[in-house]
């Protein structure tokens, strides 16, 4: 049997897909072109997204989109020359492209040179307001004048059609259902002359009413809504970010200030809170326009499918407690103020056939699941020999060692124990047919317990069905496996008490039985007797607690984990335990608590990759406990200290904002 890699597959569909596109209009094919790009972005591969957007630019060269978008990609890859260059070309074709000129001033700003940025930045907000009926911009006319969208996250999907188009006829500051007519305080003098300038296109105007209005009445909903769309269309959205969660009680308009929310977070790429702000915006509106450009801008943040996700039950409860209902489970670190949730699941495993394999197969040691019941004889010094082969990842030089020893010494224990041997070979490959069949032959031949080394066999059999996302055969497997004894001439044929319960837990996990999982796993954590195996078991309890919502249980397996913390080689799961503790109990709104162990991790890990973000925390809980200066100072060290970490472009946001709410009598100034 040949096993072709997955990539196989994939390339093959796609050339498919172009065959089958060949008798179709141009669109299409273009479609799959940019698709292809987005699928390269998402993995990381910049150099093959940019390959397949300049084939594009073969058919298209006069798209300015696309050059932006290649300029982004250059920016990923922090190449801000290059992406400049990109950006240039873009506004050369449409100098009205917003996307282009937000991206060029950034370059600048990476580059070192503020002015340029400036410069650009002021460009960006010179810009022509579209009006409204405009028609949709197009990719490639280069008469388009449109302003454009503003840049998408890169690796994300590009903005789908119908968002785009919605986008150039919809505007959502005065979009409401049809009022009765205003009343009590929002029939003031002041903030109808506010409404009537904004109404005018006299934006600039607006502050002086505006402040009059909310001097009147010391925080008008509607007079912060008036504000906040002031300062958005400047361009300047820390404090329209202040002024809308401030004028959600406006009962005309003030559902749009959501839809502001989410575009304001979306461009910060603080994507879980965008989506709860459009989910709130959805809830409330009645203006099919802006159903249609917040349901898109939601399918481009979700990768193009608009279905609700589901969060982890746990996560779904933090954020619920913490009056929050923005989706968890992002893959970043958890923040409540900022619904940034680090994932309730341990660190992603390995990915590849081979390396998921070898991190089934491989032994507590290193070593595989390889018997050589007698290493003197002749037969056993070929198993001897095709396990040295193995260690030097020789596979199939060690296959062909282990069948001459089927052949050559059958009846022997050695030749037996070559056939279990086989099937751990084929396990470390990821051919898990090949080792299921290899055992279900030895079984078959010798059915049962006479089977010499039937609990090997039925443990390479469970690790094969484990290996196959089968967790109801391999848990039955396991089940029938009597543990080894760690005593006598066959100890080392079975595997141990914890082992099994360890596997047993891995089919709980494949079963969707988080009852099952955990039980297992508590069961491994029990017999374990090595320090690390009993810590590394204890934090995997952690995890699974905390994916299943026992928040206390979790806590308290974690710091089990962190028992035997002074040897070196448990530093970084120390480490990741102790993060994990400071995370929930910032969930939990445990200021002192999360402020206490991130404080701990601070001085005990200086240097660790998650430094950025246990000082970006620590901001953040002296913003919640109302220290501004200790925050400020805080965010600035995030900034100083981790300029090119994501944590330090959220620290800026966070840091103007912590300014803005300082000095928030000024609301509007």
């Amino acid at each position: 049997m040949v096993l072709l890699p997955a990539s196989f597959f994939r390339k093959t569909l796609l050339a498919l897909a172009l065959c089958l596109s060949l008798g179709h209009a141009r669109p299409k094919e273009d479609e799959l072109r940019l698709e292809v790009a987005r699928q390269w972005a998402e993995k990381g591969e910049y150099d093959k997204a940019v390959q397949e957007l300049r084939v594009y630019l073969g058919e298209h060269p006069d798209s300015p989109e696309i050059y932006a978008r290649i300029g982004g990609l250059r920016m990923k890859q922090g190449n801000f020359k290059l992406a400049g260059e990109n950006y240039k070309i873009a506004l050369a074709k449409n100098p009205n492209l917003a996307e282009a000129r937000e991206g060029l001033a950034m370059a600048y700003e990476k580059a070192g040179d503020k002015v340029r940025a400036e410069e650009e930045r002021k460009k960006l907000h010179q810009l022509p307001k579209q009006p409204a009926g405009a028609p949709a911009a197009k990719p490639g006319n280069p008469k388009d004048t449109s302003a454009g969208n503003p840049p998408p996250r890169q690796g994300a999907p590009a903005v789908p059609r119908d968002a785009a188009a919605a986008e150039a006829v919809f505007s959502p500051a005065l979009d409401s259902i049809p009022s009765k007519g205003a009343e009590g305080i929002y029939a003031q003098k002041e903030f109808l002359e506010a409404l009537a300038l904004y109404r005018d296109n006299k934006t600039d105007a607006m502050a002086g009413a505006l402040r009059r209005c909310l001097a009147k009445t010391p925080g008008h909903p509607g007079a912060y809504y008036l504000g906040g769309v002031m300062r958005y269309e400047k361009g300047e959205y820390a404090k329209a970010l202040f002024n809308f969660k401030r004028a959600t009680a406006y009962p005309d308009r003030g559902f749009n200030s959501y839809f502001y929310m989410g575009r304001i977070f979306q461009r910060q790429e603080r994507f879980p809170e965008a989506i709860a702000a459009f989910e709130k915006y959805l809830a409330l509106t009645k203006s099919e326009p802006g159903r249609k450009q917040a349901e898109a801008y939601l399918a481009q943040m979700r990768g193009g499918a608009p279905a609700k996700q589901e969060a982890a039950p746990e996560a779904q409860a933090q954020a619920e407690a913490a009056g929050d209902t923005a989706k968890a489970g992002e893959g970043k670190r958890g923040d409540s103020a900022s619904a940034e949730t680090r994932e309730a699941h341990p660190p992603a495993t390995p990915k590849t056939p081979a390396e998921e394999a070898k991190a089934l197969v491989l032994g507590r040691d290193g070593s595989f699941f390889f018997l050589i019941p007698d290493n003197a004889s002749p037969s056993g010094r070929k198993l001897q020999e095709a396990y040295d082969l193995c260690k030097k990842e020789k596979f199939e030089k060690a296959v062909n060692t282990l069948k001459e020893t089927v052949l050559n010494y059958g009846g022997s224990d050695n030749a037996e124990a070559a056939n279990i041997d086989l099937a751990s070979v084929y396990l470390r490959l990821g051919l898990w047919e090949n080792a299921r069949d290899r055992i279900n032959d030895y079984l078959g031949s010798a059915s049962g317990d006479s089977a010499k080394y039937h609990d090997a066999a039925r443990y390479i059999s469970a690790m094969a069905n484990l290996g196959l996302k089968d967790g109801e055969k391999a848990e039955k497997a396991l089940l029938k496996i009597k543990p080894g004894s760690g005593e006598g001439k066959d100890a080392a044929t079975g595997p141990s008490r914890e082992e099994i319960d360890y596997r047993l837990s891995q089919a709980g996990e494949l079963l969707q039985d988080s009852k099952k999982w955990s039980a297992y796993l508590e069961k491994a954590y029990a017999s374990a007797k090595e320090p690390a195996r009993k810590a590394a078991l204890a934090q995997q309890l952690g995890f699974l607690h905390a994916k299943y919502g026992g928040s206390d249980r979790a806590m308290d397996y974690f710091r089990k984990s962190m028992i035997d913390c002074k040897d070196p080689a448990l530093g970084e799961l120390c480490a990741e335990s102790q993060l994990r503790l400071a995370d929930m109990a910032f969930r939990k709104k445990d200021w002192k608590g999360a402020m206490n162990q991130y404080r701990q991790f601070a001085a005990k890990y200086p240097n660790h990759k998650e430094s950025a973000w246990v000082h970006y925390q620590m901001a953040n809980i002296y913003k919640l406990t109302n220290n501004f200066e200790s925050a400020l100072n805080e965010y600035k060290r995030v900034i100083d200290n981790y300029p090119d970490s994501y944590w330090a472009s959220q620290a800026k946001w966070k840091r103007e904002d912590t300014i803005w709410q300082k000095e928030y009598e000024e609301v509007l100034d």
